[in-house]
Formats: structure tokens, sequence, C-alpha cells
């Protein structure tokens, strides 16, 4: 798609409701079956958002509902469709750590968290964990110096990027950059930008 003419309007207010009256308007200034892109915070919102306006309007399509995050994936996977790769779902990331915690916990490797490995809520809360500390790129050694889990989170850290490892070898991408990747495109930003200025 090509953007001709983009205006930006930009509505303030500490006021939800203004917020949400300002979208409102704005959407409805467009005719029936424009396409749009309705981002928010949350996926609900953007539902009940486009719920709203078909209810003011006798006939809406072409709302398209994403997160910040929904779109962001959903932009880069032409990119990584062109390196071959495909993005992993939130659901494939606690794959990989159930299955690096249960392989750690099989081999004796963790003793705090060992309880729980098995318990529901488990894998989505490490898989959490495990991507927060990778993106800040907090590294295991450093973890493994926190009292009580850090020694097993320290471990399931190497063993969730062992497994994210050989996810890319399955042509999957979990959204986390290597340092060597993030480097790289730093670099080529610098240049690109050397270039412009």
């Amino acid at each position: 798609m090509v953007w001709w003419n983009v205006v930006l309007h930009v509505f303030e207010s500490p006021s939800a409701v203004e917020r949400f009256e300002a979208a409102r308007r704005f959407v409805a200034g467009f005719p029936p079956g424009t396409e749009l892109l309705v981002m928010s915070a949350s996926r609900d919102a953007a539902d009940d958002f486009c719920r709203a306006m078909t209810r003011d309007r006798t006939t809406t399509f072409g709302l398209h509902r994403f997160t910040l995050h929904q779109f962001a994936s959903r932009t880069a996977s032409a990119a990584l469709a062109a390196q071959g790769l495909a993005l992993c779902t939130p659901l494939g990331a606690e794959a990989v750590a159930a299955r690096a915690a249960f392989e750690v916990d099989r081999r004796g490797l963790v003793h705090h968290v060992a309880p729980v490995i098995g318990c529901p809520g488990f894998a989505r809360a490490l898989a959490s964990t495990l991507n927060d500390l990778r993106q800040a790129g907090v590294s295991a050694s450093a973890v493994r110096t926190l009292p009580e889990s850090g020694a097993d989170l320290a471990i399931l850290l190497s063993r969730d990027f062992t497994e994210a490892q050989s996810m890319t070898r399955g042509a999957i991408a979990d959204g986390v950059r290597p340092p060597r990747a993030r480097r790289r495109h730093r670099r080529r930003a610098r240049r690109a930008h050397a270039r412009v200025g």
C-alpha cells in the first residue's frame, strides 16, 4: 500500500470518554468501506471501539484491529519471510519454555522452581520472564547471583536460549534478535543516518 497523503491528527485528553469520542468522530469522517487501521493498548479495546462504530453506521467493513505488538509482528512478517523465517507465537514461546523447564527438571538441575514446573500457568510465566530478560540483554551469569530462584532461572535462561537457537534452525524467529543481529542493524542505521545527515 502506498500512502500519498498522510495527515496526522493528535488528540490529548485525560478523559477516556473524550478520547473515544474524538477517535469515533475521526473514523466517522471516512466513507464506509474505507480501510482503516485501529490500534489500541489491548485488542479488546480495539474490538470494543469497532463494535461501537458498527452501532453508529449502517455499513462498516475495512477496519483492521491491532495492538502495537500485533501490528509490529504483522509488518515484520514480510522481512522475516524474505529470510525464510516465521515469527514465533506466544504459544510457541510457552512451548519452548515448557520444554526447557521439563528438560532441566528431568536432569535434576533446578531445585527452587522444581515443585511448580508442572503447574498450570508456569510455562506462560516462565516464557514471559525469559523473554523480558533476553530483551533487556540480561545474561544468565547476572541472574545466577540473585537469591532464591536465581540459580534456577540462570539455568532456564541458558536452556531457553539453546532451545531458541534450535528454533532458528527450524526457521522460527522469536522476536528477540541475537546481539550480532542487533549490532548489524545499529551499524546499518548509523550508515543510513550518515548518508541522510
